[in-house]
């Protein structure tokens, strides 16, 4: 009798990793759009959508998702509307997602809290989220949660994600890269110090500590590619991530 197996979501961060890069790589995987936008409608947030179109980094094309509210994007003109952990918990538990999509979008924040408590000396309690707390962070990374639902919840495995270096400005000041909310919660997990500017954040970084398991390349039938499309054009590499959805390669039968 054949026996059911989980689909594997293969993580290739090439240019890094952003909350709007995995969204991305999940509609070029042909997520719907639709029925995601409709799904995070539930969270009550007001006067967003998402703008998908198609992009090109070092002759790859892909696809790019912004959170635009308004008439304007927020990742160009961010609303500086600060949420606590507990806010962003409650919100997404009075929403209309599963259970599971909750849960799992509550686990990546907590996870972004104590990583952010960490660095500040602080309690997860006292934490306020700046950019994290923005209306276009939370569609991001319920987006992805949902996403991974709509995909049947494969097993996602990545290879470890490059850091970048340099420095970025965020609500804090000028940090260095990798900034140390992301390093915090990468800890224990492995990395690569390669690449100028800031290629993984700490929404990609709670992304893949939350949901994804580090691994090398596992045995798998392709049968999906998606690319996800980030906002950066780097010099040395394609701003991209490369998300393969599959099923695992059959075992061989043991001979009798």
């Amino acid at each position: 009798m054949a026996i059911a197996t989980q689909s594997i979501l293969y993580l290739e961060p090439i240019g890094g990793i952003a909350g709007d890069m995995f969204l991305a790589a999940m509609i070029d995987l042909g997520v719907s759009k639709e029925t995601l936008e409709s799904k995070l409608r539930s969270l009550g947030l007001e006067g967003w959508r998402l703008d998908v179109d198609r992009q090109l980094r070092h002759s790859i094309v892909g696809t790019h998702v912004d959170v635009a509210t308004g008439d304007y994007h927020t990742r160009d003109n961010r609303s500086h509307e600060h949420r606590g952990f507990r806010d962003i918990e409650q919100l997404i538990a009075a929403s209309g997602l599963s259970t599971a999509v909750k849960e799992k979008a509550i686990a990546v924040f907590r996870n972004l809290g104590e990583a952010e408590a960490h660095v500040h000396g602080t309690s997860l309690e006292a934490i306020h989220f700046h950019e994290v707390g923005a209306v276009d962070s939370i569609v991001d990374i319920c987006g992805a949660v949902v996403a991974l639902e709509l995909l049947g919840w494969p097993e996602v495995v990545t290879l470890p994600p490059p850091l970048g270096s340099g420095t970025v400005r965020i609500a804090h000041g000028v940090v260095p890269v990798p900034v140390p909310a992301t390093i915090q919660l990468l800890k224990d997990r492995p990395v690569r110090f390669e690449g100028q500017g800031e290629l993984t954040t700490p929404t990609g970084a709670a992304l893949l500590k939350t949901l994804a398991r580090f691994g090398a390349p596992p045995e798998m039938v392709v049968e999906k590619i998606g690319y996800g499309v980030g906002t950066k054009d780097f010099a040395d590499r394609a701003n991209v991530l490369r998300a393969s959805l599959g099923r695992p390669t059959a075992a061989p039968e043991a001979e009798l």
